[in-house]
């Protein structure tokens, strides 16, 4: 299997067994576009994006994988409270990942860096009424 595949099928069962308020299941998509009617219910979307490899060694490749974790659902725009509620859960999905190292499939990775852009998907909240919020992890392998 395609080790950003592994990578980001990691991530889904982190987040999965991960507690957090309010409670989700994550999965991973290639497309993580949804219809505005499904996301009355909060959604978590992994998606993989990237992977850049160098070298790390003579014997071995380090890959950075970049998935994408999107936070999304649809609420009254002017509900600062339900907004705020959503920022909270992206900012626990960063804390729960934290350190977070792994091994999978004979695959070991470890969390090096996370970006948080956009907190909030202006465009998305204005036009559909949906928060959308993005993560980006990127996940160090060496192979």
């Amino acid at each position: 299997m395609h080790t950003l595949i592994v990578v980001a099928d990691a991530l889904v069962a982190k987040l999965n067994a991960t507690d957090f308020s309010p409670s989700f299941t994550a999965y991973r998509r290639y497309l993580p576009r949804e219809d505005v009617a499904d996301l009355e219910e909060l959604h978590v979307t992994v998606v993989p994006k990237s992977m850049e490899i160098t070298g790390s060694t003579r014997a071995a490749d380090q890959y950075d994988c970049q998935i994408d974790v999107a936070v999304q659902q649809k609420i009254t725009p002017d509900d600062n409270d339900m907004a705020d509620a959503l920022m909270k859960l992206a900012q626990d999905i960063i804390s729960a990942m934290r350190a977070w190292t792994f091994t999978v499939n004979g695959v070991t990775g470890q969390l090096a860096k996370t970006e948080h852009a956009p907190v909030y998907s202006v465009d998305h909240l204005e036009r559909t009424g949906v928060v959308t919020s993005l993560i980006t992890f990127t996940i160090a392998v060496l192979s």
